[in-house]
């Protein structure tokens, strides 16, 4: 844009009938200014895929600031030799202008036949430092690539992270590996790539790029935490509440512990009676249950439309919360069963046995999951009721207070009391806002 309003504000020039000085100035300028636009769109549309990428061009190319730096000298060489007609000048300008396209040919070549790849983690959990492991293949027969960086683009819906590994030498047809190292602080699917090699070997007068595609999706999870021993103390209580009434259908269901002498309230079918006619008095077997308490879990993900920072902070801490007991329980328990249900945006259900296996659906239930507005978690809180086996400990955590819960979700409801599932109590309510949340579970720091 200099060199046009420098053709049209001198009087001299506009009137010269030289083509060289329209095509120096006007051409020039043209092609700059439109090779700078190309570079500014590619700066501040991020987001473009590599799609389009491939459509406006596979290779990219831009200038630092050295090399803007060093052009302005070229050109003050050349108008310098062109309007003095000094021919040192012109050889000065020739020796100069040598390197500038000599880098640019080798830059090129450096990233030419290349190929790089990452291996990401099965699985990541959100505020946890992991590592990408990218490999970067050179195809060439006889010239290494020296100085390549491999950037790679990481997009979510919060963030936005550009990490790059540093290849200093890959030797012909062979295959280097690097590095990096990312925390990711939001739960949900992140998207990686496409990856992109860029060099300025070996003056760093002109930055050549090639974007090498390869579009990966990671789902992070949320982030757990502990259960103090408040916690643990409350669900101990509140097990011994629950009658158990679990028929016994075998060894399978439960193992023999000891005999003791019959007390009143004893079942007659657990008399032992070779022991019995031995000692001459009854004595009953003694069971204890080979199978742990099964957990139900109720997630109400409740936010306002324009939810502010407190809503989403309790959001997470909800998610987190539930997280936490659904991964607590598949380690302590054995044979039994959890069921997760999320009343948010959409509701989803996740059941089965509580084992180390079925961590991961649960948890990329938990990243994926939305707050919403609406109602709908008394119709879910039925179904579930309905479903559960009666001994099941039953848990509401909610983002909501108890009592707003109850007017929102069951105070319009036309069922009776027993059969309500929320007001009825058959629900253990757990406000994420309530200041006991701080006794009963504790997040350990990113840092």
């Amino acid at each position: 844009m200099g060199l046009i309003f420098l053709y049209f504000t001198k009087p001299d020039l506009t009137s010269s009938t030289n083509p060289l000085i329209q095509i120096i100035y006007l051409g020039t300028g043209m092609v700059l200014m439109l090779w700078g636009l190309r570079a500014m769109a590619w700066e501040f549309f991020p987001w473009a895929s590599a799609e389009r990428a491939s459509k406006w061009g596979r290779y990219r190319v831009r200038m630092p600031r050295q090399a803007l730096v060093y052009i302005l000298i070229l050109l003050a060489l050349f108008m310098g030799a062109l309007l003095g007609r000094s021919n040192m000048l012109m050889f000065v300008f020739g020796l100069m202008a040598g390197p500038f396209v000599l880098n640019g040919w080798i830059t090129l070549s450096m990233l030419k036949h290349t190929h790089a790849r990452r291996s990401l983690p099965e699985c990541a959990v959100a505020g946890e430092l992991f590592s990408v492991d990218v490999r970067m293949h050179n195809r060439k027969h006889l010239f290494s690539s020296w100085m390549t960086v491999v950037q790679d683009r990481i997009l979510s819906v919060n963030e936005l992270l550009r990490p790059a590994v540093l290849f200093v030498r890959v030797p012909p047809q062979q295959e280097c590996s690097g590095t990096y190292q990312v925390r990711l602080m939001h739960r949900g699917v992140y998207e990686f790539g496409p990856l992109q090699a860029t060099s300025r070997f070996p003056l760093g007068l002109m930055e050549r790029s090639v974007i090498l595609g390869q579009l990966e999706r990671l789902v992070v999870y949320p982030r757990v935490g502990r259960l103090t021993s408040s916690w643990k103390q409350s669900t101990f209580h509140s097990s011994e509440v629950v009658k158990q009434q679990r028929s016994s259908k075998g060894t399978f269901d439960d193992e023999f512990h000891s005999l003791h002498e019959y007390r009143p309230g004893d079942n007659p079918r657990a008399i032992h009676w070779r022991t019995t006619a031995r000692r001459n008095t009854l004595i009953v077997r003694d069971f204890h249950q080979d199978r742990d308490q099964d957990l139900l879990i109720l997630l109400d993900l409740w936010a306002p439309e324009e939810a502010d920072t407190a809503h989403r902070e309790a959001v997470e801490l909800a998610i987190s919360f539930a997280a936490t007991m659904c991964v607590d329980h598949c380690q302590q328990t054995r044979d039994s069963t959890l069921t997760l249900a999320i009343a948010g945006e959409h509701e989803t259900r996740w059941e089965g046995l509580a084992n180390r296996f079925a961590i991961d659906p649960m948890m990329e239930q938990l990243a994926l999951a939305r707050p919403g507005s609406e109602g709908g978690l008394l119709q879910l809180a039925c179904e579930l009721s309905e479903a559960c086996e009666t001994n099941a400990r039953k848990i509401l955590i909610t983002t909501r207070r108890q009592e707003d819960v109850l007017n929102s979700a069951g105070g319009d409801s036309s069922l009776p009391l027993d059969r309500d599932p929320l007001r009825g109590g058959l629900f253990q309510t757990i406000d994420v806002t309530c200041p006991e949340m701080e006794t009963w579970f504790q997040l350990d720091s990113c840092e």
